[in-house]
């Protein structure tokens, strides 16, 4: 007896040059975005773009394509999207997955996998390109003569998904919409940390809803604690300083002539400052809300575009 595969089936049995991102996390992926079908009667500004950097097997991206191919088959479309294609030249799509791979050889094989689900029924969904995603990026604002506009925006959503994906956030941030959602899936909570620590330095747009383990008897994710806070030490050190300063300042302006000791207090003064310099930042807290041992699974940040006139 024959059946026709499920999407879960056929992502995890065909062939693989990559590890393919499991049904279960694909799945709890999707739902975070909360992906809503535009209106029907706006074009241009309402569409629904999503980006996937990171292409890999195709599993992630068969199972976006399965959540907007309902947006597409509405309006009854059945014209394919290239490599090469941009958005734009296609009125009649409502809704695109942009899938971005460094590498020829795994975006074509995930361009098969894609094909060969249902006789293709999700390929006129995804655009496929092979290129550096901040590049990409660059080339998308040009193509769409964005170069002079403040608003760069024209993503819905982002997934990362590769290596050094932190690395990407600042430019990938300018082309996100307001409230639009940025992933990161990593193999490691560092990397995450990562993300978090660069967010906060370059003080991006972004504010952090949530961090989540995925793995095996993990249903749902378990959620991770992941802030910056200042060590009390580091506090207490700010504080002497300070009251060191406000110390050397009165006894300056109590003494009519400079002598040694106060230009020995000087030097004592930079030197701390030196010291402080070296010491200051913030180091990252990283533990599980439930407090159990963590076992294995790969790691998800989801942060949110503020948007204007908005405080979190």
């Amino acid at each position: 007896m024959f059946s026709v595969p499920t999407l879960a089936d056929y992502v995890t049995l065909t062939p693989r040059m990559v590890t393919p991102v499991y049904p279960a996390d694909a799945s709890l992926i999707v739902s975070l975005l909360d992906i809503h079908a535009p209106s029907p009667d706006t074009a241009g500004e309402d569409d629904l773009e999503i980006l996937e950097a990171g292409t890999g097997h195709g599993s992630l991206t068969l199972h976006l394509a399965q959540q907007i191919h309902p947006i597409n088959a509405s309006r009854n479309t059945r014209q394919p999207l290239d490599q090469d294609s941009l958005r734009a030249t296609h009125p009649s799509h409502k809704a695109v997955i942009h899938s971005v791979d460094l590498s020829a050889q795994y975006s074509e094989h995930a361009k098969k996998i894609v094909h060969g689900f249902r006789q293709g029924l999700y390929s006129e969904d995804v655009s496929f390109h092979v290129a550096n995603v901040s590049d990409w990026l660059d080339q998308q604002v040009r193509d769409r003569k964005l170069e002079e506009c403040d608003n760069k925006s024209f993503l819905r959503h982002i997934l990362l998904d590769m290596p050094g994906s932190y690395r990407h956030i600042e430019k990938a941030v300018t082309a996100l919409r307001p409230d639009g959602s940025i992933m990161l899936f990593n193999p490691s909570i560092t990397q995450i940390t990562a993300a978090a620590d660069l967010i906060k330095t370059k003080k991006l747009p972004l504010f952090l809803e949530r961090v989540l383990e995925l793995g095996s008897h993990m249903t749902g994710g378990k959620e991770w604690d992941v802030r910056a806070v200042k060590p009390r030490a580091l506090i207490h050190a700010e504080q002497e300083e300070k009251l060191a300063r406000k110390q050397t300042d009165r006894e300056q302006d109590d003494t009519s002539t400079p002598d040694i000791s106060a230009n020995s207090v000087s030097t004592d003064g930079e030197q701390n400052r030196a010291t402080m310099n070296e010491a200051q930042g913030f180091e990252m807290i990283c533990r599980p809300k439930v407090y159990a041992r963590v076992v294995g699974g790969g790691f998800l940040g989801v942060w949110r575009k503020k948007m204007l006139g908005r405080k979190f």
